[in-house]
């Protein structure tokens, strides 16, 4: 039998799966009502099973109108190859932030280095030199992390 972590995890890749987008927003309290549990529940599995290192970035805001929004990014090396635009790169860095993996210091430094204006080039020479700059970042995480 499934636990609860694993049919919720289940419904909100399922539902990222039919977006067109990748992308899914919906109120915390109303997945909790759904699946009959407390709002903490829908942290925990955001926070355990939709990770940077799973390929999600999730953003979420607390209170009476607050959100989860749960992307799909696609971190294979294809995609690291492609790059990513100045967008995509901050959210990264913001959820790594968010999830531990670096201190705020560590975050704006990043930020900053991955500005357009700081790595001048053109558009798609950016994109490609963030991509290389991210898997960078991963690699240094992962051999921190054992």
């Amino acid at each position: 039998m499934k636990s609860l972590a694993d049919r919720i995890e289940e419904y909100l890749r399922y539902l990222i799966e039919r977006s067109e987008s990748k992308t899914l927003q919906m109120q915390r309290t109303e997945l909790a009502e759904t699946f009959g549990c407390v709002p903490s529940q829908i942290t925990y599995v955001l926070s355990t099973r939709f990770t940077i290192e799973e390929g999600f970035i999730t953003e979420s805001r607390r209170g009476g109108k607050g959100y989860i929004r749960i992307r799909q990014i696609d971190s294979s090396p294809d995609r690291i190859n492609r790059g990513y635009n100045q967008r995509e790169a901050l959210a990264i860095i913001e959820n790594l932030w968010r999830e531990g993996f670096l201190d705020e210091g560590e975050a704006e430094l990043l930020k900053c280095l991955l500005n357009r204006h700081v790595l001048g080039l053109t558009d798609h020479e950016r994109h490609l030199l963030r991509g290389r700059m991210l898997r960078a970042v991963y690699d240094l995480l992962g051999d921190n992390k054992g």
